[in-house]
């Protein structure tokens, strides 16, 4: 019955979270204390990463026409002076000046756009934006008018007011890419997720819990976009063991030669002392949630690469192996970092076509948090970073925004968003006096 009611638990949170991947929002704003009468109207439209493009608009006061200017944004995270990453400030610099049409020029080459964190929504806000020479005023009264714009409100005349219908942004934003459903036969195809999960554990279960809440939500969007089948196992709680998951493997039946099958583990992982020094990149996935000799824990557990070789011979068209585990020793535990700042998201659907383009086509991918000898980080408030990161990479690339989606672009982002935030961890090391963890993610494509 308990097993039962977290399983229940975890599904029914799912449809709750909300993603944070992009966003678009617009601005209205003056530069008074410069001297400057020009009323500025802009949109930012931020990536998952930070990046983005910032577009101006305004009224040149000498030749009274309109002038449209284009920069990039570039995601300013500042860190304290042991160079752990401060996550109370979150800025954008606005820099590389290009004027799309008009014969105006802005007075000024960069800009400071300022999120203030926002503790009853849990989110940075943006709060004003400012040349970025004067760091040193204030930043009162510097929106007239900020609004994070929700797709519903990205409408033609919205969105023209700052792209040309032949740009790309316009045709994504206004959903006017020509993109092409699935066939008949591609709507035969069937998802299978395998969810294994140590929900049990005092140290880790909230991470792991919300791990699974955020692999839920992100391939449930995905087979509602693509209208396929789907089909479910989450091996947690009183089922977490070495039977439980080969016969998970075990009972995969494809529906259609062109399956999805996705295998997906949050918990304790480790190396084998004895195999400390050998070139061997992924963990052994630790299947026994209570004590035991080191040689009952190894009887208890299976290495991420057999399951991968196992699914392999399934004969599925597309495969996934995924493990967010600890790549130590076996006595090791796993590190708790800072939290991962958010911004709200404006709610992007998704390009049918991206999701093809990822997951339709015939390739086998696996990819653990951590390389040999390395912890993985996480908290109980975002989960295992590696599988946030994961999350935000992939849907940045599914989105319609996106038009060059790629898995090496995923999980190469999701690499560099865990080694940045895993520093924020403690890890204590002999001959490292910075106890800083260092989690490097290795994945192969195949």
């Amino acid at each position: 019955m308990r097993i039962k009611f977290i399983l229940l638990f975890l599904l029914a949170l799912v449809t709750g979270l909300v993603s944070s991947s992009q966003s678009v929002y617009q601005f209205r704003y003056k530069f008074s204390f410069v001297k400057d009468t020009i009323t500025y109207r802009s949109v930012f439209i931020r990536l998952y990463d930070g990046s983005g493009i910032f577009r101006i608009r305004y009224t040149d006061p000498s030749s009274r026409r309109d002038v449209l200017i284009e920069m990039d944004a570039e995601e300013l995270q500042g860190t304290d002076t042991a160079g752990v990453i401060d996550t109370s400030s979150l800025n954008y610099r606005i820099t590389n000046q290009r004027t799309i049409w008009g014969t105006g020029k802005l007075k000024y080459n960069s800009l400071l756009l300022i999120y203030k964190y926002n503790p009853v929504s849990d989110f940075f806000e943006p709060s004003g934006i400012r040349p970025a020479l004067n760091l040193s005023r204030s930043l009162q009264d510097s929106f007239l008018f900020s609004k994070l714009m929700l797709k519903q409100e990205l409408t033609k005349k919205f969105i023209g007011g700052f792209f040309s219908e032949d740009e790309e942004y316009f045709r994504s934003l206004s959903y006017e890419s020509a993109t092409k459903g699935l066939s008949a036969a591609e709507r035969k195809i069937k998802l299978h997720l395998i969810i294994v999960a140590d929900t049990l554990d005092k140290e880790i279960a909230k991470a792991c819990s919300l791990d699974v809440k955020k692999v839920i939500e992100t391939f449930d969007a995905l087979v509602l976009k693509l209208g396929i089948q789907k089909s479910y196992n989450i091996v947690a709680g009183s089922k977490f063991n070495v039977k439980s998951v080969w016969d998970a493997v075990k009972n995969i039946r494809l529906f259609s030669p062109n399956d999805i099958i996705i295998f997906y583990y949050t918990g304790h992982g480790f190396r084998k002392r004895e195999e400390r020094d050998q070139k061997i990149h992924f963990p052994y996935m630790k299947l026994k949630t209570d004590g035991g000799t080191r040689q009952e824990v190894y009887t208890s557990s299976i290495n991420i690469q057999e399951i991968f070789s196992a699914i392999k011979k399934v004969g599925a068209r597309f495969n996934l192996v995924i493990s967010d585990c600890c790549n130590e020793d076996v006595l090791s535990s796993k590190s708790f970092g800072t939290r991962i700042g958010k911004v709200k998201s404006s709610g992007m659907d998704w390009s049918i076509d991206n999701c093809k383009s990822l997951f339709l086509r015939p390739m086998s991918i696996l990819a653990t948090a951590a390389d040999n000898g390395q912890r993985a980080a996480g908290n109980i408030k975002d989960g295992s970073f590696f599988t946030q990161f994961f999350k935000m990479t992939l849907e940045t690339n599914l989105s319609r925004l996106n038009t060059t989606p790629s898995w090496d672009k995923v999980l190469t982002d999701a690499k560099e968003g865990t080694i940045k935030f895993a520093k924020t961890a403690p890890c204590p090391r002999e001959n490292d006096p910075s106890n800083k963890c260092f989690q490097e993610p290795y994945y192969i494509i195949r």
